[in-house]
């Protein structure tokens, strides 16, 4: 986010002097600015974190070449910010670098990783400062952007904001802001506010103060904006030109593209699409139903849930679509192989030359079909939606219908055949689900990150308030016993 000669920094406060500390310890010249390029690194690993699944497993890639070239400095300078916050234990190495394969990949310090982080307007100290190219950087990023980037980035500009309900949340979870929080839509004002922010409210932030960014890094990419990063949990506080937002997207939709693109090569291999195998026919039929993980998950002894559902794919995607084939002996991977094993075939084929080319393979058809195709159609329709990755967002059942229809049109004009389409919606005054763990008021975030509350019941914000307004909680953190504070 930028304003004027200013650039917004997520990092702890009080992270600054300690790296001026340190600095002034090594007798360091030109200090302010080179802080400025420490706290960078810091927001880039913060701001990573909104990605929770690939940064909890993964930390995030920072290749060294375009990061030197941002902060404009040499090898050695770099290599000295990156090893002095390893040393001051500020961040650590998750993955090392990897030859013309990957760049190294870091996560915050656990020390940093339960501190809130504040909001910070750092501005550029000269003309020619990185802070500078920075904002020149993202002023032109704006300035080019696609038909279909622009085209969301009005729409997240002028008509997305947070409910009623969202607000209230936002209110109880940080108390020092709820007077500001009650101007809200009008501009909210937090200075002199000194409030930190949790990691699962970052994007909620973003949006609340219209810190809105898109972003295609490819034109085969996947195109990401606020609501990517965004908790599913926390959809239901968003509206869009002030009504609740309905989420359309493909049942098993990276299943769907992975079937296709198997059957393509089947079609190769044979010369038809008249003699397709039948276990691939039987996969084919249960994927575009939408009842694929149901009928694997029966096949391996496992009944699929809505409470378990989530690892199920998990593990699936992990050890039979994206992972690499010595896996197989996998129990999961094994019921795939028995039940569809021309699909298996194909899939350690297209292996081979790096497990990752499948997924690569996938998330492109998904890209193009969804956002090339699709999504302009739908800009030509008049309809006013966003994407999630493989998914549209809209505000009307009329634009739901309209969305359906384009993507049913799309793939049946690609391949024939249309996949099964679902729509999350949410009436205007229910606001959906809960997980109690998002509404605790805690003694420290450490507690809080380390809490695992399984789901035994829904409630809506509104009951759960009522209910839990002030009875304590115990719960196991790390052995020990902590009593969470419910009070409001």
């Amino acid at each position: 986010m930028i304003t004027k000669n200013k650039m917004l920094f997520y990092f702890p406060k009080s992270i600054e002097n300690t790296i001026r500390t340190y600095l002034m310890n090594k007798e360091s010249i030109n200090i302010e600015t080179l802080i400025q390029k420490y706290l960078y690194v810091i927001h880039l690993l913060y701001s990573g974190r909104s990605n929770f699944y690939t940064y909890n497993e993964n930390g995030l890639k920072l290749n060294m070449k375009k990061l030197k070239d941002i902060l404009g400095v040499d090898n050695s300078v770099i290599a000295s910010i990156m090893n002095d916050m390893i040393e001051w234990e500020m961040i650590i190495i998750v993955s090392s670098y990897l030859p013309q394969k990957y760049s190294t990949s870091y996560k915050l310090h656990p020390s940093l990783e339960i501190m809130g982080m504040n909001r910070n307007k750092v501005v550029a100290l000269r003309n020619n400062s990185f802070i500078t190219k920075l904002i020149r950087k993202e002023e032109y990023r704006i300035e080019n952007m696609s038909v279909i980037e622009k085209y969301q980035y009005d729409i997240l500009m002028n008509s997305i904001s947070l409910s009623p309900i969202g607000i209230d949340y936002l209110s109880h979870k940080y108390p020092k802001l709820k007077n500001a929080l009650a101007n809200y839509p009008n501009e909210i004002n937090t200075d002199g506010i000194d409030f930190a922010i949790y990691r699962e409210d970052l994007i909620l932030f973003g949006i609340l103060f219209k810190e809105y960014f898109i972003t295609r890094p490819h034109e085969e990419n996947r195109l990401y904006n606020n609501l990517c990063s965004l908790k599913k949990g926390y959809r239901q506080f968003i509206l869009m030109d002030g009504k609740p937002i309905l989420n359309s997207d493909i049942s098993n939709s990276q299943v769907v593209y992975g079937m296709f693109l198997i059957k393509e090569h089947l079609v190769k291999k044979i010369g038809n699409d008249k003699e397709l195998p039948r276990d691939f026919l039987h996969f084919e039929k249960k994927v575009l139903k939408g009842k694929f993980y149901e009928y694997l998950g029966k096949k391996a002894g496992v009944i699929i849930t809505q409470a378990n559902r989530k690892d199920f794919k998990q593990v699936f995607f992990k050890h039979v679509w994206y992972g690499e084939t010595p896996l197989k002996k996998n129990k999961l991977y094994k019921a795939f192989e028995k039940c569809f094993p021309n699909a298996t075939k194909i899939i350690e084929q297209i292996k081979t030359k790096g497990y990752n080319l499948f997924p690569i393979k996938l998330q492109k058809l998904e890209a193009s079909m969804m956002i090339d195709v699709v999504g302009n159609k739908l800009i030509e329709k008049g309809v006013k939606f966003l994407t999630i990755h493989d998914s549209f967002v809209v505000n009307s059942k009329r634009d739901v219908g309209i969305v359906k229809k384009t993507i049913k049109e799309a793939f049946i004009d690609k391949y024939g055949a249309s996949p099964s389409i679902a729509t999350e919606a949410k009436k205007e005054k229910v606001y959906g689900i809960w997980k109690p763990t998002y509404l605790y008021k805690y003694y420290s975030f450490a507690q809080f990150s380390a809490l695992r509350i399984p789901k035994t019941e829904s409630l809506t914000w509104q009951q759960f308030k009522k209910r839990e307004s002030s009875r304590p909680l115990e719960r196991d953190f790390n052995e020990a016993k902590y009593v969470i504070n419910f009070s409001r």
